[in-house]
């Protein structure tokens, strides 16, 4: 993989931002032998992902959002009263990944001043 190929990949994963939290009265085992490659053999963040939110399948969706660069958003949250505690956890998980992606933008356009 070239490095153009690594930037055009970098830049579409920094284009959104997806968090999704999923809750179960069991404990869901991902094995660590899961296949985490793509066709390619590659691993990445995007078929780590795609192989848990396909053990995640059959889980119950607490909340949702997905942020593109444009500004566009999706969000869910289930309103059942028992997820309350989850879906706070959910809104800081939302708030960290907002802050890291801010603080890898600032370092990036730090590094051109």
């Amino acid at each position: 993989m070239g490095l153009l190929q690594k930037l055009e990949e970098a830049v579409t994963d920094f284009a959104t931002l997806e968090v999704a939290t999923f809750t179960k009265a069991e404990p869901t085992n991902i094995p660590v032998s899961m296949s985490f490659s793509n066709d390619q053999g590659n691993v990445s963040s995007d078929t780590v992902f795609t192989a848990v939110r396909a053990a995640l399948a059959n889980e119950e969706l607490v909340g949702y959002a997905r942020f593109e660069i444009d500004g566009d958003t999706v969000a869910f949250v289930n309103n059942n009263p028992a997820y309350s505690d989850v879906l706070e956890y959910h809104k800081s998980v939302i708030q960290d990944s907002q802050n890291a992606r801010k603080a890898i933008y600032d370092t990036i356009v730090g590094l051109g001043s």
